[in-house]
Parts: structure tokens; C-alpha cells; sequence
């Protein structure tokens, strides 16, 4: 077995994790996440830079001598351990270091005390879906990502119609996606609230159908965006004008 130091990665190595990443995630997966960005390797170096300020998140490496073969990133969700992401180089697959990082991520949870653990994995991608299910993990729940092209969202021009609307977190957004390439804000109208995430300069990205005021909101921040609404197991596609992009299983595992 080769030798391996397993650490917590360090800010200058940021750059190596964003390598491994993108060698093992298709341009197309990587889209719908803030790895869409140029600028993902910032946010990672803020993460590990003060730990203080994202004590939800850790991101640890395999090295071999010198070079970074594997990472994986995992944080808090309150209730579950959460395995965001575990990337192999391609020359290291199959050399058991990823599931040496797996078992680290599991020894951790249990040092601090969690009863689950969860991850999100893609419903087409089966090889590692059954790695995670022998490893005694079961389907939760599932999410489906659609997509709507700008040039079909159609929305009022009423002056008017925005009247009720207000926009959460707007100052902090801006700054997040200046630095970052991607941000999230929300739009309340009366009871009513939408968390919407912006991914580079491609997508809007909304927790539920908008109303007609707040796609009327989107229109006028950036009319050129495309618009991906993320919506649990059961939802029926929205029109004729949105298109199914990914089915995502979130796993779970109690311990």
C-alpha cells in the first residue's frame, strides 16, 4: 500500500484541490455548482484561511510526498455529517486512497458525536451509488434541477408589479459575487420567499417556482441569466419551456 500523509489542506494547495476537482468532474456536472466559477479556488482558500469564521466546513488532502492525490470536503448541516464532495486524481483511482479519505470523513463523525451521515450523489452516476449503498447508505430523498432558457421567461412589465417585493441580503451578494463568482440573496413578497443563488454569470438558481413579480425581480437584475429551480421528488416539470438537467439522490446513513 502507498504511503500517504492525510491532512488538512492548506491555502497555497487550494489551487491543486481545484485541479483534482475538475480533472475528475465533467464540465457539465460542474455547471449547477459554484465550481462554474473561475474564482471557486478564493472561496476554498477563505475556508481553510479562517477556520473561525467557517467552523461548518473542513477540507483535508492525501499526499504522496509532495503532490496532492485526493481531497474530500465535508461539512455541518445541523442534522448530518455531510460528505460534500471526494475527488480521486485519475492516476490514483482505484488505489484505495479515496475510500482511506471515506473512512477518515466516517472517524471523524463519530469523534464528534453524529448520529447520521449524508451525501448527494447524481441518479446517472450508478458505479458510485452502489460504492455508497455497500457502504450502508440508503436513499432519502431526490431533487430534481430544471432549467428555464431566459429568452422563455416571461414576466410583466408592469411598473407596479414589484411593488410588494423586497430584496434580502442584496449589499452582501453583490460583494460574494465579486469575490467569488457566485452569491445568494432572497426575494420576500407577503409570506413568500425565494433563496436565489446566482453560479458565475450563467444561472439564477431558485428553491421553488417564482411568482410572476419575482421572475419580473430577475429579469431586471441580469435579463441574460438562465433560470435553475431545485424542487424535491413529486414536482411535475413547470411548462413546456423548462428541460429536466439533473436528478440528484441525497444518501443517508445513521450511525
Amino acid at each position: 500500500m502507498v504511503s500517504l500523509e492525510i491532512r488538512d489542506v492548506h491555502g497555497d494547495e487550494i489551487d491543486d484541490v481545484v485541479r483534482i476537482h475538475n480533472q475528475v468532474v465533467s464540465a457539465s456536472d460542474r455547471e449547477y455548482t459554484i465550481y462554474s466559477s473561475p474564482r471557486v479556488a478564493m472561496y476554498l482558500r477563505a475556508i481553510v484561511a479562517w477556520p473561525i469564521l467557517s467552523p461548518q466546513h473542513r477540507i483535508i488532502g492525501a499526499w504522496n510526498g509532495q503532490e496532492l492525490v485526493a481531497y474530500a470536503h465535508y461539512r455541518d448541516l445541523g442534522c448530518s455529517y455531510h460528505l460534500n464532495h471526494i475527488a480521486v486524481a485519475d492516476r490514483w483511482q482505484g488505489s484505495g486512497i479515496g475510500n482511506r479519505l471515506f473512512q477518515h470523513w466516517e472517524a471523524e463523525a463519530r469523534s464528534r458525536n453524529y448520529t447520521k451521515l449524508s451525501l448527494d450523489v447524481s441518479i446517472n452516476n450508478t458505479r458510485a451509488r452502489e460504492w455508497y449503498i455497500r457502504r450502508g447508505f440508503e436513499s432519502d430523498y431526490s431533487t430534481y434541477v430544471f432549467s428555464r432558457e431566459h429568452d422563455a421567461i416571461e414576466a410583466s412589465n408592469d411598473g407596479n408589479c414589484t411593488s410588494g417585493l423586497r430584496i434580502q441580503g442584496w449589499e452582501a451578494a453583490e460583494a460574494w459575487q465579486r469575490a467569488f463568482g457566485f452569491s445568494t440573496f432572497g426575494i420576500h413578497e407577503d409570506d413568500r420567499r425565494w433563496s436565489v443563488g446566482r453560479l458565475w454569470t450563467k444561472y439564477f438558481q431558485l428553491d421553488a417556482v417564482p411568482s410572476e413579480e419575482a421572475w419580473h425581480v430577475l429579469k431586471v437584475i441580469d435579463s441574460k441569466r438562465d433560470v435553475l429551480i431545485r424542487m424535491r421528488a413529486g414536482t411535475i416539470i413547470l411548462s413546456n419551456d423548462d428541460s429536466l438537467r439533473l436528478t440528484v439522490t441525497r444518501m443517508m446513513r445513521s450511525e
